[in-house]
């Protein structure tokens, strides 16, 4: 886990909290999704990444990813509670999951990019446009993916 700049944080980290957030109310079947307090959240959760991200120097690597992912599901999950007034035990787990297949499918694509162009992962510290470009078909496969599973009805078993 490296610091990131600002500008990765706008644009990736915020999509990427405005994307989870977006298909998890979806799984939530809220009828009226208010996305302008979903992208305020997004911007917060782009704050706090940033931060978390710059805390990260000297830190364990594994321990400081696996803690990167709690705390954007704990922040995402209270911000949206409190600010959109879901109960917590309601939208934990859409977005629980949401943040899950998302970071699989990043893991994923990112590891096949850099393998297929010969590149190692700390590539993405030494370039960080390279991440900024790695989130666009990310984000498009995760979207093909729930957009799959919502047209499967597979939204009705949670």
């Amino acid at each position: 886990m490296f610091p990131i700049l600002w500008y990765v944080a706008a644009l990736v980290s915020v999509p990427e909290a405005f994307l989870i957030l977006a298909i998890s109310t979806r799984m939530m079947k809220l009828e009226r999704s208010n996305y302008n307090r979903i992208f305020l959240i997004s911007v917060i959760q782009g704050g706090i990444t940033l931060i978390i991200r710059k805390i990260s120097m000297g830190i364990s690597q594994y321990f400081l990813s696996s803690f990167h992912t709690v705390i954007l599901i704990a922040t995402l999950t209270l911000l949206f509670s409190l600010l959109c007034r879901v109960k917590v035990q309601h939208c934990f787990i859409p977005i629980f999951i949401v943040t899950v297949i998302y970071g699989s499918i990043q893991y994923i694509v990112v590891l096949i990019v850099l393998n297929r162009l010969k590149m190692p992962l700390f590539i993405l510290q030494e370039n960080p446009w390279l991440d900024v470009a790695l989130f666009f078909p990310v984000a498009g496969i995760t979207v093909l993916v729930f957009y799959l599973i919502d047209r499967l009805n597979l939204f009705e078993g949670l």
